[in-house]
């Protein structure tokens, strides 16, 4: 049985339309199917929960999982105030979704304090080990959201609360082994000018004469 889609594209905008957020029915709505592109009708007068449908009754069937993902980055999109692991509530600037990163695409972009935010929003699949490796090698921060226990019913304000606020869904993608790393490698890069300053100072001594080199003892 094919489940009820309730997200949405605005066909004009390509705006994420959660089904909650029209409000002209049928065709009116100008929405289109993020998965097939084809026509949606939206269905609001119903006893039932509200939902999107194909006009041409084809054989697409969005997935659950996708439309969390979609509604995850529209609350995103829309807000400005997010909860960072280990920091606590932020506010950021100029979110945006899809938009490349070196060779990947984060989920989200965000600006805090002038610099790059990256947000990857995991409902199924974990971040792949192409994108781990293109952040790990600027030490990029990346804020992990994972909603693959959130139920796909959930009312919208509901899943705004848990991606903006929850404290116990989120982590920042860690790089320990390379920060460990960078730590030993800048030991290692100081040990040759210690060895140079050790020699100078061993060359100086040497060209002092002897007795200037000895301290005579005070008298009491």
């Amino acid at each position: 049985m094919k489940g009820q889609i309730i997200v949405g594209v605005q066909r004009q905008t390509e705006a994420i339309m959660p089904i909650g957020t029209v409000s002209l029915t049928g065709l009116k709505c100008d929405c289109i199917c993020y998965e097939c592109k084809g026509t949606l009708e939206a269905v609001l007068n119903t006893t039932r929960r509200k939902h999107f449908r194909h006009s041409n009754r084809g054989n697409c069937n969005p997935t659950p999982e996708t439309e969390l993902h979609l509604l995850a980055k529209k609350i995103i999109l829309d807000h400005n105030r997010i909860n960072i692991a280990h920091k606590g509530i932020v506010t950021y600037a100029d979110p945006v979704t899809e938009v490349w990163y070196k060779d990947v695409i984060p989920d989200a972009t965000i600006i805090i304090d002038g610099l790059p935010f990256y947000i990857e929003i995991v409902v199924t699949n974990p971040i792949n080990s192409e994108k781990y490796l293109k952040y790990k090698s600027d030490l990029s921060p990346v804020l992990v959201i994972t909603l693959s226990e959130v139920d796909r019913d959930l009312d919208y304000e509901a899943l705004t609360d848990l991606v903006l606020n929850d404290r116990t869904n989120r982590h920042m993608l860690s790089y320990a082994d390379q920060l460990i790393k960078k730590v030993e490698d800048d030991k290692f890069s100081w040990w040759p000018w210690g060895i140079l300053a050790g020699l100078a100072i061993w060359l100086l001594n040497r060209n002092i004469p002897k007795d200037r080199r000895i301290r005579r003892r005070r008298r009491f």
